[in-house]
């Protein structure tokens, strides 16, 4: 995983906004609570799927955390 250093004060973290095979990036402002941008793969056996969004680092370790996933976890504007 890879960390940096998160946007200055009184701005929201843009990430790049993806879901399923495909899919154009768009790029959204985080909740104040969603201090990440992460990407997500899903790997077999699982269904396979894909994501780009923005969440709460402790959601992208966890999803990291399991074998069948694959997620890069970052804090600077569109890292993902």
């Amino acid at each position: 995983m890879f960390f940096s250093a998160p946007p200055a004060a009184g701005e929201g973290l843009r990430c790049n906004r993806c879901v399923g095979k495909g899919c154009r990036n768009t790029v959204e402002t985080c909740r104040v609570d969603h201090d990440t941008c992460g990407t997500v793969l899903f790997k077999p056996p699982l269904p396979i799927s894909y994501f780009k969004r923005c969440m709460k680092m402790s959601e992208c370790m966890l999803l990291g955390s399991n074998k069948d996933i694959d997620a890069f976890c970052c804090t600077t504007n569109q890292c993902n």
